[in-house]
């Protein structure tokens, strides 16, 4: 199968850049990526020993969260872009990073408890194989956790804020 990776060019990403999010000095801008990161963590299930995977894990920040909240659970996290893959390793030592496209996940069928892919599917133009991969790995009875922005929500609030977009693709 051919390599199908996210639409956006990995060295095009800025270093830092959501890290610059989670630390804005806009309060609301940290305060909803803070609370996302929250919501997920409140909704991984209470047991112990759980294997979880942050597909797209970007700098690390869920899986820092998630580790902090429950450090008995084996963390995994795969991204494609290099900087994310240092600093997700930094920020959570204990997680198994790999880097690996999201439409081969290189990880056997029905292994994750939890898989969770947090805004990034709006950045996949192949999110078809990406979601039948995420169902492949998790477990049957297992739960998969997907958020993705709000477009029209994000655009008007960047425009009241006199913002400009994100990443200009």
């Amino acid at each position: 199968m051919e390599n199908l990776m996210n639409t956006i060019d990995p060295s095009s990403l800025p270093d830092g850049l959501m890290e610059e999010v989670y630390h804005s000095d806009n309060r609301l801008v940290r305060y909803v990526h803070w609370q996302r990161l929250d919501t997920i963590t409140a909704s991984i299930p209470t047991t112990t020993n759980l294997k979880i995977l942050d597909a797209g894990c970007g700098e690390g920040h869920l899986l820092e969260k998630l580790n902090a909240k429950n450090n008995s659970h084996r963390y995994y996290g795969i991204d494609f872009a290099d900087i994310s893959i240092e600093e997700s390793k930094k920020r959570c030592p204990s997680a198994e990073i790999k880097k690996m496209s999201l439409a081969q996940i290189d990880y056997e069928a029905d292994f994750f408890d939890v898989v969770t892919c947090t805004e990034v599917l709006e950045h996949v133009k192949e999110y078809e194989i990406v979601l039948k991969e995420l169902k492949r790995v998790v477990k049957k009875e297992g739960y998969l956790i997907i958020t993705f922005p709000n477009e029209v929500l994000w655009t008007l609030s960047r425009f009241l804020l006199g913002r400009k977009p994100i990443i200009d693709l």
